[in-house]
């Protein structure tokens, strides 16, 4: 159970009596000696007791394989909850799942009453990759009692991280989400009204008979423009090869696979070190031959210098008895 927001910040046992009730003689050392080490016994005894660990009292939403599920309603949604640092509840996780294809402006914001004044609070926002998208920050001494965050473009899955920034701090707190759906363009009747009409034009001048020295001249034009075209096509067949040479297929392997929800997350041996960029498409081979296994295919999410990361809608027993991909430039 949650404590109490009155006693987030109390010991959790009762100190000790600061002197001892049995007489001494006057004048002794030992009294003072005595009352000394009570006083540092008690004060190290005092900061042990609030040294708690910060998910002693957590439930499983303590990790975000836990988060407690947000269900919007008409794009919206309210929830409540503490965290308490003093307490061992220090960090809640939630999820929530936006509608299908449909991207928009996800509002987020974090309101907290706090047991005492200067206690703060803070917030992380995650995709379904665990890349951070954005983050309410930790305003310790600003007396903030609330903080705001905008995901433009969000579609999918994103997971939200409440916490305690400091040893002392807790609140009970509201989190409200609001998503927007982003607002479709101009209909084609509406782009037709805003097309001008076409200045006017002066009237038509009948052509007058061509000397021989303009026709000489028109040929001669002609001629010119005929081998400029040449010269043209010439240089797109080579920039054509030049591409087809640029996209050609980069084979390599999988080197480490990781569970994830709804696939396997799995690491590819080729990087920028062979050109691979993210948003590269690819294919898991079978294991015999260069076919295609079905559902394997995906898109690189993440690169580093000799390493390209995806996701794979398969088995992690697939990927690993299909260790070989194909990749290609995204188009």
């Amino acid at each position: 159970m949650v404590p109490m927001l009155a006693e987030l910040s109390r010991p959790t046992t009762s100190p000790r009596p600061l002197l001892s009730s049995r007489p001494r003689a006057h004048g002794s050392l030992a009294p003072v000696l005595g009352l000394l080490a009570t006083v540092a016994a008690v004060a190290a005894f005092g900061a042990c007791a609030r040294n708690v660990p910060q998910n002693e009292s957590s439930g499983k939403d303590y990790r975000f394989k836990g988060a407690k599920k947000i269900e919007l309603e008409e794009g919206e949604a309210r929830v409540r909850d503490i965290v308490t640092y003093p307490g061992g509840d220090r960090v809640d996780w939630k999820v929530v799942e936006l509608p299908k294809d449909i991207q928009g402006t996800l509002d987020i914001k974090l309101h907290w009453q706090p047991p005492r004044p200067g206690l703060d609070l803070a917030f992380e926002v995650f995709d379904e990759y665990f890349d951070r998208v954005q983050r309410a920050k930790p305003s310790p001494g600003t007396g903030d009692r609330s903080k705001r965050v905008k995901v433009k473009n969000a579609s999918g899955k994103y997971y939200i991280q409440v916490y305690a920034p400091r040893r002392t701090d807790a609140g009970r707190y509201v989190l409200s989400l609001r998503f927007r759906e982003r607002a479709a363009g101009p209909s084609a009747d509406e782009l037709l009204g805003m097309i001008d009409d076409p200045p006017p034009l002066p009237a038509v001048i009948e052509p007058k008979e061509k000397t021989p020295e303009e026709i000489a001249a028109e040929e001669a034009e002609r001629v010119r423009l005929e081998e400029e075209r040449r010269v043209q096509s010439e240089k797109q067949a080579a920039d054509n090869a030049a591409l087809a040479e640029l996209n050609k297929p980069v084979n390599a392997r999988i080197t480490r696979t990781q569970r994830s929800q709804g696939g396997v997350i799995i690491t590819i041996n080729a990087g920028q070190n062979r050109g691979v960029d993210k948003g590269w498409t690819g294919v898991v081979l079978a294991a015999e031959g260069r076919s295609a296994l079905p559902g394997g295919e995906f898109t690189v999410i993440r690169v580093t210098k000799q390493e390209a990361i995806a996701k794979v809608q398969l088995s992690i027993d697939q990927v690993r008895a299909n260790p070989r991909v194909e990749l290609r430039r995204g188009q």
